[in-house]
């Protein structure tokens, strides 16, 4: 299981730690869970996920729903172009 995966699947379980959360570690989770999901419950798992973190860190306000909609349908479309076959072929691609 590559570190994407293994971050999406804390993300979802609320395991995952915000340190080293960083924005690459975001894009690869994303794409781990489009890859598995469609889009909308895609979307639904990822801002579920981000807002245990945000609320496990103490900054719950840091989780923006637009914004969450917005990087995901931005990745989902990336990902409907760019066909990369993994998390971290898409994430060297799209920086």
């Amino acid at each position: 299981m590559s570190d994407f995966a293994r971050s999406a699947e804390a993300l979802l379980d609320g395991t995952l730690s915000p340190e080293g959360f960083s924005h690459r570690a975001h894009v690869g989770a994303a794409y781990e869970l489009l890859r598995r999901h469609d889009v909308f419950d895609a979307l639904a798992l990822y801002a579920r996920g981000l807002r245990v973190l945000t609320r496990r860190a103490g900054v719950p306000d840091k989780f923006s729903a637009t914004v969450t909609f917005a990087f995901i349908s931005l990745i989902a479309a990336r990902m409907a172009q760019d066909h990369c076959g993994s998390a971290e072929a898409f994430v060297t691609a799209n920086p």
